[in-house]
């Protein structure tokens, strides 16, 4: 067992956790015998306690960090060319439907009907492999200005103002322009003009005239979105 009695003179060098598991009876103060000897390190000093900034540093690096409670930014992709065109196509196909059953009674015109200011419709599905941009996109962009002017003439017709088919066709002439811009960016990229819109040939001053034409241009808008949606799918890739 340890002495109880030990000069003043004593220095003990212990660490600290040694320091707290001495029982109580023990006092700090008691020399060891002989036998055992509680120095570490007569040459080393105690290390000094660590300081305000450093316990500061280890409470931050220890302590739990709080979940972020900032919602997670969504990525929305940007509507491709090709979608755009089929989402136009889709509202002028209901305009044609409601265009046919308000003025036209729900009766579709008999006989064939054209307008010689409008694109010619042509090409069929297998021609979508060998399309080309420096091609297909000058055709698809004039074509757009084209009905986007054959629709801002139908929308001032007195026959249309009159209903609420007006503010439905601006919507769709303005979808219209929003494509046409898309499509002028893309060829500005490939160094291709552009070219105005054809204008529309004011028809004789006559109500079924009127009505007619504003079918004829419905219609065959319909067809060539259709058309250009697939244009416009086939040739982004290559974009």
């Amino acid at each position: 067992p340890l002495s109880t009695s030990l000069s003043p003179s004593t220095s003990l060098y212990l660490p600290l956790s040694l320091y707290l598991s001495l029982p109580p009876s023990l006092s700090l103060s008691l020399s060891p015998p002989p036998s055992l000897s509680l120095y570490l390190s007569p040459s080393l000093p105690p290390s000094p306690p660590p300081g305000p900034a450093l316990l500061l540093a280890l409470c931050l690096l220890s302590a739990p960090r709080p979940a972020d409670s900032r919602p997670t930014p969504r990525q929305t992709s940007r509507p491709t060319a090709g979608q755009v065109a089929a989402a136009v196509h889709a509202r002028v196909q209901g305009l044609l439907q409601l265009y046919v059953n308000v003025l036209l009674h729900g009766s579709v015109p008999s006989g064939v009907h054209r307008l010689p200011s409008l694109p010619r419709l042509g090409g069929t599905a297998s021609g979508l492999e060998n399309i080309q941009a420096d091609t297909s996109l000058p055709v698809i962009q004039h074509s757009l200005r084209t009905y986007e002017r054959h629709l801002a003439w139908l929308r001032g017709t007195r026959v249309v103002a009159e209903t609420n088919l007006a503010s439905k066709i601006a919507e769709v002439a303005k979808l219209l322009q929003n494509l046409a811009t898309s499509v002028e960016r893309e060829m500005a990229k490939l160094n291709l003009d552009t070219r105005s819109g054809t204008p529309f040939p004011t028809p004789e001053d006559k109500e079924w005239a009127t009505l007619r034409a504003g079918f004829v241009i419905l219609r065959d808008l319909r067809i060539f979105l259709n058309k250009t949606a697939r244009e416009l799918t086939s040739l982004e890739p290559g974009w």
